[in-house]
């Protein structure tokens, strides 16, 4: 209720399970992409979102730079590479245009080590709210959990803690529950991603990416009998 989402807005949740969260969020836009691992969910994602792909986020491809908005509310667990809060921003950031904003969910005990380090790096902060009070400690499923809203530069900078004072991560207010409360964030609309598949390619995926290619200048023909081009 925070976010002026233009109606064209380009907008990825890379874990977004049933597709709830992201189409609540971008009520208008036509142009919303999900990835989701499990396939029950994926199947219930495509009837509230645009574009989907049943796959682990690791094996999603994607236009880098394409997304004005970035929903990433990751798995909160270990993993043989880390923590997955941070794989999933380091591997997810790429694909938000520079400008687009990243809503990043989390618990609020994991702003620290690598993850406060690559935010100061790649965004400029926004706001940084606890969730609203029941959620953030109430008797079930609460994790602790804060809402950070950042910006993406435009390039990489050197860490600079400056940009991202202790304020903005102590006695955090809850999330405000009405736009009088807040200022609006105007959010870019990004643009239409040219590769939105899994890693284990079907053939329509092929079909589709050779199409869009800008290296493809020629009809091409697929024989399924062989000995076709």
């Amino acid at each position: 209720i925070m976010l002026d989402m233009p109606r064209d807005i380009n907008a990825l949740d890379p874990c977004c399970g049933r597709g709830t969260a992201l189409r609540t969020i971008c009520k208008l836009s036509t142009n919303l992409y999900g990835v989701e691992l499990e396939l029950r969910r994926a199947e219930d994602a495509r009837t509230r979102l645009s574009n989907v792909i049943c796959c682990a986020m690791q094996d999603a491809r994607l236009s880098h730079g394409s997304y004005g908005f970035l929903l990433l509310n990751p798995p909160y667990d270990d993993s043989t590479e880390g923590r997955l809060e941070m794989v999933f921003l380091e591997r997810t950031t790429k694909y938000l245009m520079p400008g687009g904003i990243l809503a990043f969910i989390i618990k609020e005990n994991q702003y620290k080590g690598n993850i406060l380090k690559f935010l100061r790096k790649y965004y400029e902060m926004v706001a940084h709210w606890k969730f609203p009070d029941g959620y953030y400690d109430g008797p079930e499923l609460a994790f602790g959990q804060t809402i950070l809203i950042a910006r993406k530069r435009p390039s990489a900078h050197a860490e600079n803690p400056d940009m991202w004072h202790r304020k903005w991560f102590t006695d955090l207010e809850p999330m405000p529950q009405s736009a009088d409360y807040a200022d609006v964030i105007k959010v870019t609309g990004g643009k239409k991603p040219l590769v939105f598949i899994s890693g284990a390619m079907r053939e329509e995926d092929m079909i589709k990416l050779l199409q869009n290619s800008p290296i493809s200048r020629k009809p091409f023909v697929i024989n399924k009998g062989g000995n076709g081009r």
